[in-house]
């Protein structure tokens, strides 16, 4: 037995902790831990380098279009590669010229337009699509160009840095 303060008094020294705020902490602890991981899952985004990640004896020249966007937000098809002879009437008319221009109105794309032009494309034998923008093109415009490709069935498909 221990005396406390030297006196005679036995004192009980048994404490009881409470333990149930500590179990409540970790509680939450794994309720957060669980579902960040559900959010970085459902995130993720498969990438792959479609160019550039090999030297150039390796590289093999596929059918590609580079969609460029200026300033003004007018948008350029340039064709590389393309056989033609897989082409619709429309698409094979535009490529002939090699590159084809669709000019903004107000500032603003023609989706419409375009999305009929890729609609075009859709069995061109084209592997990859790049975009390059210009520093103010707004993320809209890129993803609505981006998009009218997916919906295409053209899935390779890559923005080019400035």
């Amino acid at each position: 037995m221990a005396f406390v303060g030297g006196s005679q008094d036995k004192k009980n020294l048994n404490v009881e902790l409470n333990l149930m705020p500590v179990f409540d902490v970790l509680a939450v602890c794994i309720c957060f831990l669980l579902m960040t991981v559900v959010w970085i899952q459902v995130g993720m985004i498969k990438t792959s380098q479609s160019m550039g990640g090999q030297s150039q004896s390796e590289t093999k020249t596929s059918p590609s279009v580079w969609v460029t966007i200026d300033e003004k937000s007018n948008v350029e098809f340039s064709f590389k590669n393309l056989n033609q002879q897989n082409l619709n009437e429309q698409a094979r008319q535009f490529a002939k010229k090699s590159e084809v221009s669709f000019k903004s109105q107000g500032g603003q794309i023609s989706t419409e337009r375009i999305n009929n032009f890729v609609q075009g494309l859709k069995n061109s034998g084209i592997e990859t699509v790049l975009v390059v923008p210009a520093a103010n093109t707004s993320y809209n415009t890129i993803i609505e160009i981006m998009d009218s490709f997916k919906s295409a069935g053209l899935l390779n498909i890559g923005i080019t840095p400035l």
